[in-house]
């Protein structure tokens, strides 16, 4: 359709009420992370939707949304510790008032990054034995500070 192919772009059309995908023959484009190309009516740049992230350039040539959906946060014994930005995904806590722990043995950080580790979690009893315990429950401890605080301030 377009000559050269790689000037093809097939995207998003913000401006219709239905879910709409155009194709314009167009030079290719590319964006810092965090962003993707919708047509409003023209290109335009637009943030990744709350739900995906883009952690690199974003090419027109072959993409129409931001390349990755976020992970939920929701197994068993999960929580969402932080939500991340357009450019990475959530990460995830266990539930250690539930008495949920990393299966993944790390003395590193409390909260863990599924897009690149185990972020299972096992139901377990507590013990003053378990290092990777006492950092989960530190950590768990600071999020529901943190949670309160900012309730406390709406």
């Amino acid at each position: 359709m377009c000559k050269p192919t790689t000037n093809y772009t097939c995207l998003f059309d913000i401006n219709l009420q239905i879910n709409v995908y155009r194709d314009k023959c167009n030079r290719p484009r590319i964006l810092g992370p965090g962003y993707k190309y919708v047509f409003q009516p023209n290109l335009n740049r637009a943030a990744c939707s709350g739900n995906r992230y883009q952690p690199f350039i974003f090419e027109t040539v072959g993409y129409s949304d931001c390349t990755f959906q976020k992970s939920f946060c929701n197994s068993l014994g999960q929580e969402t510790y932080e939500h991340g930005d357009t450019t990475v995904d959530r990460k995830c806590i266990c539930n250690t008032n539930k008495g949920y722990f990393f299966v993944r043995n790390s003395k590193q950080q409390c909260h863990c990054n599924p897009s690149t580790e185990d972020c299972s979690c096992y139901r377990g009893r507590y013990s003053y034995n378990k290092s990777i315990g006492l950092e989960n429950i530190k950590c768990y401890d600071d999020l529901k500070m943190t949670r309160k605080m900012f309730l406390e301030d709406t």
